[in-house]
Parts: C-alpha cells; structure tokens; sequence
C-alpha cells in the first residue's frame, strides 16, 4: 500500500497566547519535527502551513490552505493539491495528522495495519482515551477522500448518511450563495471558498469509517499551555511581538 501524508500546522495558537503550535518543544525537537517523524512510513509528506526550511527536500514540501486559517477542510484540499502537482501516481491512502500530539509516533504503525485489515473501510480514525473520535489522526483511503473533497467543492449533497453535516452544508452554501450574490451585486467582496469553515464531519460522514483505539496517550493535544506542561511541552522563548516561531 502506497501511503503519502499531510501535516496539518496551519493554526493562529490562539489559546497559547498566540504562539504556533508546531513550534512547541519537546525533548529539544519542535512538534512539527517530531510528527513529520512520526510518518517515516510516507512516500511523500506535505506540511499544510509554514515550515522552516531544514525540513524540505525532495520528499517533505510544505503549502498554504485557502483562505488562511479556513480550518482542517481547506487545509486538507491544499495538501491533496501539492500532492498532485509532484505528477506521481497516486497513493493508496493519506495520513492525516493535526501537528499538535507529542506522542503521536505508536499511533502510526496502528492506523496502517488497521486499514489493511479492513477493506471496507474508506478511512480509519483513533479513539482517544476519552472514547472521542479523532478525524485529524487518522488514516484516509485516497480516492474516498478525493471524491468527498470533489463534492463538497462542487456544493453536492449526493452523499449518503451527510446528517447534520449535509444540512449545515446546505444551509452555510444557501447563506453563501445570497451572500455572494448581494456581494456580486454591490462590488464588495468575492464569494467565500466552499470549503472555507466546513467541519471534518463535512467529510467522515460521507465516508464508510472504522475506529481503532489509539495507543494511550498518542492522540493527547496541546490546545493550551496546561496541556502543553502535562505533555512535557516547552513553549520558547520569543522575541517582543514575534508569536508566530
């Protein structure tokens, strides 16, 4: 099974006070480095988000979403793009990690041997320890995702067990549509992305998706900086109004 990966780093660190989360230390390595680690087992791997340039090469590149900050959906489709662009053949499956669980590396080798023994599955996601379904540490079946991503872009609601997610969907394109119609009309600004703000739901619930129970402590985030000190994570130091690392 060809697996590539995305990296998922693009937040604004608003609970951190401002600081990005992919910067963040542990044991001397940011978080960043140490998910883009965590996938050794990716052809190839796209940072959705900034990236200090000793992590590119000819394997690990790094995007932007659009529009900035547009949430994990954007993010998703920007990766997928950069992917795209290399002209390989596609993979099988994509590794999605959020950049923000320390821990995450066991969680890995779990994820691949639970989506190859399970065919029928479009993607396989962690349980926490908490019993919470985590979308962004999670392993995707390419074309599934590719086609949802596809239908969500267009604005289609041809897709089964949408639920809540489908009518959010309908009900956000129809505020969009008038909203980008008014807009059209008096000159003021261009319509909103599609998948601008969507929630991962958007996605999973078009998908035939299983759930493994993640290795304890893998899937532990660092939201803000108590989680960050039960985690062992380091905020550095930065200099007077430089937030971002």
């Amino acid at each position: 099974m060809i697996v590539d990966a995305l990296v998922l780093s693009g937040g604004r660190g608003a609970r951190l006070g401002g600081v990005a989360k992919a910067g963040l230390l542990v044991d001397g390595a940011t978080l960043l480095e140490r998910t883009v680690g965590a996938l050794s087992a990716a052809r190839f791997l796209v940072i959705v988000g900034d990236a200090p340039p000793q992590l590119l090469d000819a394997r690990v590149s790094a995007t932007r979403e659009h529009p900035a900050f547009g949430g994990p959906v954007p993010a998703i489709g920007a990766g997928l793009a950069a992917l795209d662009a290399r002209r390989e053949p596609a993979a099988d499956a994509v590794l999605l990690l959020a950049v923000d669980m320390p821990h995450v590396t066991p969680l890995v080798p779990e994820l691949l041997a639970a989506l190859a023994a399970l065919p029928a599955a479009d993607a396989v996601l962690a349980l926490d320890e908490s019993q919470r379904v985590q979308p962004l540490a999670a392993l995707y079946r390419a074309a599934p995702l590719r086609r949802v991503l596809a239908l969500l872009e267009a604005g289609s609601d041809d897709a089964e067990g949408a639920g809540r997610a489908g009518r959010a969907g309908r009900a956000g394109r129809a505020g969009r549509a008038g909203r980008a119609g008014r807009a059209g009309r008096a000159g003021e600004h261009p319509a909103p992305h599609p998948l601008a703000s969507l929630p991962l739901r958007a996605i999973t619930a078009r998908m035939v998706v299983e759930t493994i129970a993640a290795p304890p402590g893998s899937t532990a985030d660092v939201d803000t900086l108590d989680d960050a000190a039960a985690l062992g994570v380091t905020v550095p130091r930065t200099t007077e109004g430089d937030r971002t690392l």
